[in-house]
């Protein structure tokens, strides 16, 4: 064998292991890109969820603390983070909603509790249906969209 038939040899086989290394390098990429955004989402969805309990809860307390709860409508714009918002609502909704009570069937008591309600009493129990949407929006992300709908009972007076 004559050296001047091996030069170049090296070289193409440098160029095969560079190829090699650069396709593993961009799958790596590839898939640590995907992780993000998939993490991302994940994110986002809990942060929809959580604020959607919260404004459960302070729809509850609205309901708790007026006169009129058949009234109640509420939207909280900007939350700890600036960019989630709940409403009383569907998610379709565009505007916040009344809280509607559930006048078709009298509630049973919570469990555990015995309720004895006289004409006495002056009392009823009351079943409201709320509904509390949340939207979480990241600009050049994308956003996340949860509906949350219980019935809260409450002792109402009469008068």
């Amino acid at each position: 064998m004559n050296k001047r038939d091996e030069k170049g040899s090296v070289f193409i086989l440098v160029l095969i292991g560079i190829l090699i290394i650069s396709i593993l390098g961009i799958s790596g990429l590839t898939k640590s890109t995907t992780e993000i955004s998939v993490s991302r989402n994940f994110k986002e969805d809990k942060t929809a969820l959580f604020s959607a309990n919260s404004g459960i809860n302070y729809g509850i307390n609205e309901l708790r603390n007026t006169v009129d709860p058949q009234s109640i409508q509420f939207q909280i714009s900007g939350g700890d983070n600036g960019y989630s918002s709940y409403k009383s609502g569907k998610i379709t909704d565009s505007t916040p909603q009344n809280v509607t009570g559930f006048l078709s069937f009298t509630p049973p008591p919570p469990s555990g509790v015995s309720l004895e309600i006289g004409g006495e009493a002056g009392v009823s129990l009351t079943a409201w249906n709320l509904i509390v949407s949340s939207f979480v929006s990241i600009p050049t992300i994308g956003d996340a969209r949860k509906q949350i709908q219980t019935a809260v009972v409450l002792l109402s007076s009469e008068y």
